[in-house]
């Protein structure tokens, strides 16, 4: 869509549950994700529509934003924002680590939300980013969502 002028494109995911592997700090170590397969094949997906986009026009804004139900060192997250993509995740750059989590499970604070844009809008948008931790430190029977938003705003000219 158009936002004061500006294209602006919008990959808004759910990827595939994490219900199934096994425990970051469990007994078996080290843990078995059988469902990473899955949001690696979803990452692959994103990734080559956002890289579509960027062979059409190189300063493209593009977010990629959601529950991606993995964490920013996962093989799906890298397969979006590694070393070799073009997407930036804006709270592993911006924010300090003690911040960065949208969910806790089993007493450990994890992030499965993410928010990852093309350089172009990082560049151009002096962006913020931050957890409005919500509902992942109250009570289970006190929450409407088990996962924190992630909101991120965007300075445009």
């Amino acid at each position: 869509f158009t936002f004061d002028g500006q294209p602006l494109f919008v990959v808004g995911n759910h990827f595939n549950s994490k219900g199934g592997d096994g425990y970051l700090f469990g007994q078996v170590q080290p843990p078995t994700f059988s469902t990473e397969h899955r949001r690696v094949l979803q990452a692959g997906v994103v990734r080559n529509f956002v890289e579509e986009i960027l062979a059409v026009d190189p300063d493209a804004y593009v977010i990629v934003a959601g529950d991606l139900n993995d964490f920013a060192f996962s093989a799906p997250l890298r397969e979006l924002s590694g070393p070799d993509c073009s997407l930036v995740n804006l709270a592993a750059e911006l924010l300090p680590e003690s911040e960065i989590y949208s969910y806790i499970y089993e007493g450990n604070s994890q992030v499965l939300d993410h928010i990852l844009v093309s350089p172009g809008l990082r560049a151009d948008t002096n962006p913020t980013v931050r957890y409005v931790h919500r509902y992942s430190e109250y009570l289970y029977e006190e929450r409407h969502s088990d996962h924190d938003p992630v909101i991120a705003r965007f300075e445009f000219d």
